[in-house]
């Protein structure tokens, strides 16, 4: 009968071993590169509603401000060649909006009409070789590559337009840090406040690590 005390112990102990805070993790493919997420809490979070639910968050960035999407918003708007106002989507208006605030900011060296430089050297969708080009090529490019001369963004019209037609966007460098945060948004509206969230680089981290510290960032190869 002495034994009832002690197992009622043990079972307590492992009890609020179990209780502890959970660990989950998330990863695949996304816009032309990889993600990976990670979760700390201690609630009893449905992890199927939760990837559901980051799936749909990536899934609508994608729709709207993937190169590597054929049918996106981007990608249709890549293919237009006329002149005139396009009526892009709230999403496609904000990051364009995001990044004419940089474009300016930067004094023209952060610049979204890049990709016909990024496709040349092999890092776009449509290569899949990467290849050192020529002067001419170089040059040639170049010449269609200029945010504020080459763009029109109407922020209250919510229309984009080119003012030349061989035109190409490529958010790239904007468009994976806007999708960390909407992964970032659909995690705290599920109450979660301790995470990781990271896509092809771009990152975004909030509460503690699993180890219950400050979350620190590192380059595992930095070469």
């Amino acid at each position: 009968m002495r034994l009832l005390p002690f197992i009622g112990l043990i079972i307590l102990f492992l009890s609020a071993c179990e209780s502890g805070p959970e660990i989950l993790r998330f990863s695949g493919q996304t816009m032309g590169t990889t993600y990976k997420i990670v979760v700390i809490t201690s609630d009893d979070i449905d992890k199927g509603d939760l990837q559901a639910a980051i799936t749909r968050s990536l899934g609508q960035v994608n729709k709207h401000l993937s190169n590597w999407d054929k049918t996106s918003e981007i990608s249709r708007f890549n293919n237009v060649t006329t002149t005139g106002p396009v009526k892009i989507s709230p999403m496609f208006a904000q990051v364009m909006g995001s990044a004419n605030l940089v474009h300016k900011k930067s004094e023209g060296f952060f610049d979204v009409t890049i990709s016909p430089l990024v496709d040349l050297w092999g890092f776009g969708p449509r290569t899949d070789e990467k290849q050192i080009p020529g002067e001419d090529q170089i040059r040639q490019a170049l010449s269609k590559i200029g945010q504020a001369t080459h763009l029109k963004f109407d922020k209250q019209a919510n229309t984009l337009a080119k003012l030349s037609p061989e035109v190409q966007l490529n958010l790239s460098a904007i468009a994976k840090g806007f999708g960390v945060d909407e992964v970032a948004n659909t995690l705290l509206e599920f109450g979660i406040t301790h995470f990781m969230v990271e896509i092809g680089g771009d990152l975004i981290v909030r509460g503690l690590n699993p180890r219950g510290e400050k979350w620190r960032i590192g380059i595992e190869r930095p070469d």
